[in-house]
């Protein structure tokens, strides 16, 4: 086991301490320090929205908000926000 001290617990062998959400990853999912959260191995940390994103989409940081493709993501930095997806 390994031990984390501000988590003031012990997490297993096949877990990584996630030291800003106080808790324990396990091997398959990635710290994401901002979030506060663990995020699995097909999402992407994404700081400005404070939360992940799902492998399809694409992180915006102006918007502050996740967007299924490139081109939404571009139309979003102009229009301050993540159109409707159709």
């Amino acid at each position: 086991e390994t031990c984390c001290v501000s988590v003031e617990t012990c997490c297993v062998s096949v877990e990584i301490c996630c030291v800003s959400d106080e808790t324990c990853c396990v091997s398959a999912e990635t710290c994401c320090v901002s979030v506060e959260t663990c995020c699995v191995s097909v999402e992407t940390c994404c700081v400005s929205v404070e939360t992940y994103c799902v492998s399809v989409e694409t992180c915006c940081v102006s918007v502050e908000t996740c967007c299924v493709s490139v081109e939404t993501c571009y139309l979003a930095l102009a229009v301050g926000y993540c159109p409707a997806e159709r």
